[in-house]
């Protein structure tokens, strides 16, 4: 009877591991720019959404409530009232205590804010 086959042990070199280590490196790689990419997309997609929905619509009305502002910066009341006191976003009275804020000063508002997160 002959003795039974040693099983083939695989010795990995140094040169081996780097190797793998190289090509698993690559792998990742390849997966982060695909993510990165698909970030873009979204940020873009995004950008286009925020547009149209800050958009006055055609013959639409020019002005906004505070709470309209509010809900077009997706912020508080109160947050407009402290850029209204601070003079950073422009109002029109309406009689003796309403007010109203340009919708394309907010449009314009929040485009400021996406080109500085850009």
């Amino acid at each position: 009877m002959s003795a039974p086959a040693r099983p083939t042990v695989m010795a990995f070199t140094p040169a081996d591991r780097i190797g793998q280590a190289k090509d698993a490196l690559h792998v990742a790689l390849a997966q982060l720019d695909a993510a990165r990419a698909e970030v873009d997309r979204c940020a873009e997609r995004l950008a286009l959404e925020v547009e149209r929905a800050t958009r006055p619509a055609p013959g639409g009305p020019m002005l906004a409530t505070i709470k309209e502002a509010a809900a077009l910066l997706g912020c508080g009341e109160r947050e407009i009232y402290r850029l209204l006191a601070a003079g950073t976003l422009p109002k029109y009275t309406v009689g003796t205590r309403g007010v109203r804020i340009p919708i394309a000063a907010l449009q314009a508002r929040v485009a400021a804010s996406m080109e500085v997160g850009a």
